[in-house]
């Protein structure tokens, strides 16, 4: 297979796409392993490739020879990262992760200095921050995108409508700042009202003065869902609550 052969979108590979489809508890290890990786790398050549029997994704090439190659595997019971060790017989280092196990060993092993060639930056994956300054700096990056409307639209263009996930403390899914800013503008166009109950926004906030609206994801991204403009709706704290706790909810008990 070209080393090229890849694609960043699942859906541009029938085989791969079919497996996690087929397979949706092996599927969501295979994600999480996957977003995390895509959150740390901070190379360009990477995608699926189209592999029948399994999903596998895959970071570098084989060439230069110095340069480490890193593929995800989807299994049925596990998700097995492979990362080649030497580059004139290659020789993989496996490691295995099921369901419930934590992703650590693989951050550990990525950080050491042999395998920097890998382009996975491990140190974005841990903070000291506490959930306070965390929600701090998301509302400091929503007023940024703000600011900055042009900036922020040319952004939405090309920006990714999956999230990612951060290992801290907890884990986390990691919203687009950008979709959070633009659909708060758009209900300030429809007058600041309640996506759901039509009410208007039931304050204003100290720190801008702005009328209060929470971003709903209507598909949580913890289902998969995408963190995009589409997928998200401007409801007053009532009715966000009522999406997640009321009793016709479908939705997890979590405000994410």
């Amino acid at each position: 297979m070209p080393h090229n052969d890849r694609s960043p979108e699942i859906s541009n590979k029938p085989n791969a796409k079919a497996w996690l489809e087929g397979h949706p508890t092996a599927a969501q290890v295979f994600k999480e392993v996957l977003q995390t990786l895509l959150g740390l790398y901070e190379g360009s050549n990477h995608g699926y490739v189209d592999i029948r029997g399994r999903a596998e994704y895959r970071f570098n090439y084989n060439n230069p020879p110095s340069e480490i190659l890193v593929k995800v595997l989807g299994q049925v019971q596990c998700t097995s990262v492979l990362i080649r060790e030497t580059s004139d017989k290659p020789r993989y280092k496996e490691i295995s992760i099921h369901r419930g196990d934590s992703i650590e060993p693989l951050l550990e092993i990525l950080s050491k200095s042999q395998y920097r060639s890998a382009k996975f930056n491990v140190s974005k994956a841990h903070s000291s921050k506490t959930d306070a300054q965390i929600a701090i700096d998301f509302e400091r990056q929503v007023s940024n995108a703000t600011r900055e409307k042009e900036a922020r639209d040319e952004r939405l263009k090309t920006a990714s409508k999956d999230s990612s996930i951060e290992w801290v403390t907890i884990k986390r899914r990691v919203r687009n700042p950008d979709v959070v800013s633009k659909r708060l503008e758009l209900a300030e166009a429809g007058g600041n009202k309640c996506d759901k109950c039509g009410n208007l926004a039931p304050f204003n906030k100290k720190s801008d003065g702005e009328p209060y609206l929470e971003v709903h994801h209507i598909k949580p991204l913890s289902e998969d869902g995408k963190d995009s403009i589409e997928n998200t709706e401007a409801l007053c704290p009532n009715c966000h609550r009522e999406r997640h706790f009321g009793k016709n909810s479908r939705h997890e008990s979590t405000l994410i």
